[in-house]
């Protein structure tokens, strides 16, 4: 049993998830029917909805084409991605190691083709989609990174990893006086890891305002429903 000093933070950490999916519905709604603030869309489409729709195509074509890859777990976060790459995040495509842009890190690698396909539509991915899992292509089944494709900046093969390296980023950040800022998206499966939960811990002692987890809770693990499905405010 944990003292109910040790109780209370662990508590506290366990209501993340619900706090993260709440903002994100609420940004992803307040945001779903505005043109994206900064120009990377290029005025061809009308809305983040249409963006998120084509990321969703995107993804479908590149998977299907690859006969692999994990599809569902991309189009759960199609929104997300649509909000934070044409809408939230600050960032040159052209200059990814530009040290004022935002950074964001697929903590659930899996989800690598809507990564490309997002990366791919904004300006910033020189691969062509359509390699994607093929021997020839830099882009494989989980984000690596490479000289060639220099706006990939983490691997994340292995789920539980993405918050503890944000987390080093936005301290980085904070001790060069750096006004950026990085997203976390984290899949519902691998929040049940310690890894997480630590990160989670560290950045609260840290007060790491910079760093942004977002959860996309979409219920699906590997083998199945998640132990808490939809349902994390019944047992937070």
């Amino acid at each position: 049993m944990f003292p109910d000093s040790r109780r209370d933070d662990i508590n506290r950490i366990l209501f993340i998830p619900l706090y993260l999916l709440i903002y994100v519905k609420k940004m992803v709604k307040k945001s779903i029917t505005e043109k994206p603030k900064i120009n990377q869309s290029k005025g061809k489409f009308n809305d983040l909805q249409d963006i998120a729709n084509l990321l969703r195509r995107d993804v479908l074509k590149m998977t299907t084409d690859a006969g692999s890859g994990h599809p569902t777990s991309c189009l759960s976060c199609a929104e997300i991605i649509s909000v934070l790459f044409f809408n939230q995040m600050h960032y040159e495509p052209k200059n990814p190691k530009n040290p004022d842009n935002d950074e964001f890190i697929l903590s659930k690698g899996h989800a690598a083709p809507i990564l490309y396909a997002a990366l791919k539509r904004v300006g910033a991915l020189n691969e062509p989609l359509d390699g994607y899992r093929k021997l020839s292509s830099h882009l494989e089944g989980h984000p690596v990174p490479s000289p060639f494709e220099p706006s990939i900046k983490v691997a994340s093969g292995s789920l539980g990893q993405g918050l503890s390296i944000g987390l080093g980023m936005a301290l980085a950040m904070k001790m060069q006086s750096r006004k950026s800022r990085v997203y976390v998206l984290l899949g519902d499966s691998e929040v049940a890891e310690g890894s997480i939960y630590e990160a989670a811990e560290l950045a609260d002692h840290y007060n790491a305002g910079n760093l942004c987890a977002i959860l996309d809770m979409n219920r699906l693990g590997q083998r199945g429903e998640t132990m808490l499905g939809y349902f994390s405010s019944k047992k937070s």
